[in-house]
Parts: C-alpha cells; sequence; structure tokens
C-alpha cells in the first residue's frame, strides 16, 4: 500500500523538501538539524526499509565523520584553544562543535535527499519546472531516463558478451562501441519522434497531467509557509541566536521555534500515521 506522503501534489512535496533545507543550511542550529535528521531517517526508514539502514552504515556515517574530522584540521579560529598540532597550528574548542556541527547538517541533508529521490521521480519534477523552464525541463527528463536506460542496456550488452564465453574486461572495448552506437541510434529517433509531434514549431503547446491540487494540499502549503515563516523570522531578528566563532554562545528560546519546525518536519510522518490506522482500521472491520 502507497502511504498518504506519495498521494501529495508535487508542489507541496517540492515545498517541504525546500522548507527543511533552506532552513537546514541558512541557520545550522543543533536543534534544527537534530530535527531533519529525524525527520530524513523516519522517511528514510518509510521508503528504504533496510536497505537505508544499509546506506547509513556505508554512505551517510562516513560523511558525518569526515566532516567532524576536517574542520579542526583545516579551521583554527576559536578562542578556547585546546592543544597545538606539531606545526604550530592550534585545536580550538570552537573549531570541533562547527565540526561536529556542519558534519551532521550535511549528513542530514543526505539522508534528506533519500526519500526525495524516492518520493520526486521525474515526471514530478517535469510537472513543477515544465511551465516555467520547459528547455531545462526537456533536459532533466531526457537525463534521468537516459541513465538507467544506459545502465539497463550496458547490463544486457555485459551479459551477451557472458553468454559468447567472452569476459567484460576483455570485451570492454566491443562493448563501448555497442554502447555509444546505441546511444547514437536512440537520440536519432528521440529527435525524429519530436520533430514529428511539432517540437519547437513555435506554436503553444499543452501538456496533461495526472496531478491535482485539492483542498488538503493548500492547507499544507499554507500551514508549512506559516511555520517556517516564524522560524525564519525568529533567526533574522535574533530572538534565537547561535554563534560559533570566535566563542561558542547559544539564546534565545527555541522551544517554540522548534515546536514550529518540528510541526514541518513530522506533517508527512504524521499523514503517514494516519493512513496506516485508517488502513487497520479497515481491515478490523472487514
Amino acid at each position: 500500500m502507497k502511504n498518504k506522503f506519495e498521494y501529495w501534489h508535487p508542489l507541496t512535496q517540492i515545498t517541504y523538501y525546500m522548507i527543511l533545507l533552506i532552513i537546514t543550511v541558512c541557520f545550522m542550529h543543533p536543534v534544527v538539524i537534530i530535527l531533519t535528521l529525524s525527520a530524513g531517517m523516519a522517511l528514510g526508514f518509510i521508503f528504504g526499509g533496510r536497505k537505508f539502514a544499509k546506506i547509513i552504515v556505508v554512505m551517510y556515517v562516513p560523511v558525518i565523520i569526515l566532516g567532524v574530522i576536517i574542520n579542526p584540521l583545516f579551521s583554527h579560529e576559536g578562542v578556547t584553544i585546546l592543544r597545538y598540532f606539531p606545526n604550530g597550528n592550534p585545536l580550538t574548542l570552537e573549531s570541533i562543535i562547527y565540526g561536529i556541527v556542519s558534519g551532521f547538517m550535511v549528513g542530514s541533508i543526505c539522508i534528506l535527499f533519500y526519500s526525495f529521490n524516492k518520493i520526486m521521480t521525474s515526471d514530478r519534477i517535469i510537472y513543477i519546472t515544465g511551465r516555467i523552464l520547459p528547455s531545462f525541463s526537456l533536459i532533466i527528463s531526457m537525463t534521468l531516463r537516459f541513465i538507467p536506460e544506459f545502465t539497463k542496456r550496458f547490463r544486457a550488452v555485459s551479459k551477451v558478451q557472458r553468454c559468447l564465453g567472452l569476459s567484460v574486461k576483455k570485451s570492454g572495448i566491443a562493448i563501448l562501441s555497442a554502447m555509444i552506437t546505441w546511444a547514437f541510434e536512440n537520440s536519432v529517433i528521440r529527435a525524429d519522434s519530436m520533430r514529428a509531434r511539432g517540437y519547437g514549431a513555435g506554436y503553444r503547446r499543452s501538456s496533461y497531467s495526472l496531478f491535482r491540487m485539492t483542498g488538503g494540499d493548500m492547507i499544507r502549503i499554507i500551514f508549512m509557509f506559516l511555520c517556517a515563516t516564524y522560524v525564519i523570522v525568529s533567526f533574522l531578528s535574533k530572538a534565537v541566536y547561535i554563534q560559533y566563532y570566535p566563542y561558542y554562545s547559544m539564546t534565545g528560546n527555541i522551544h517554540t521555534v522548534a515546536a514550529a519546525y518540528g510541526a514541518v518536519c513530522l506533517l508527512p510522518i504524521v499523514d503517514i500515521l494516519i493512513k496506516e490506522l485508517q488502513w487497520k482500521y479497515t481491515e478490523l472491520k472487514i
């Protein structure tokens, strides 16, 4: 069964991800990063399950560790000196704190984009960008389609080579030649198809889409914008303030800001849980 988040309008979905991305990257508050990381991991497990857990260990944890280590090695700002490196550069507490925060910030964005790649399919991206940037949308759609097609064709050609008793390493030139020939042939066929359908003729073209903006989508967008506006205004007005250099300082009432931002982060997860409860209740009635 598909979860309710997948039925959101593409504009609602992209609004959700853009709000989380902008607030997390621009303000880098530890509480904001924790909430983004929690939302990303929850959505990741919903869409990926055990596969997502393996990806966290193999890809995302090293990214976080790398960010934590690199900053103290190359940034020596801060007034709280802990010790000195052999080359004479100081190791400061502020650089360590900033390294930890920036590492988790990058990791949380990467984890968030796992669910983004699952939910924002090519047809949804094309729907959003098609009328605003039609040429750019066309390039995106062709790229998104070409990569999986190229991979699928490469595997098929490799299997044929193995069936003929040839190893992939020895027949690499033959495989590359076949792939280049296929790519050129596919491009010519696609260009002829576009020309036959009147692409570039200069008249107004129509498009068909299954996506329809509902009242629920409008309520979600308004709710997210109101919460995001409160969070952004709180940071810009320094009602909530954080700095890492030259010394670490965090002031302001973060509780209300965390509640508003957390409501945005949890919005799709709450929708998914409600859908699951409704499904379980329907099963019990049968």
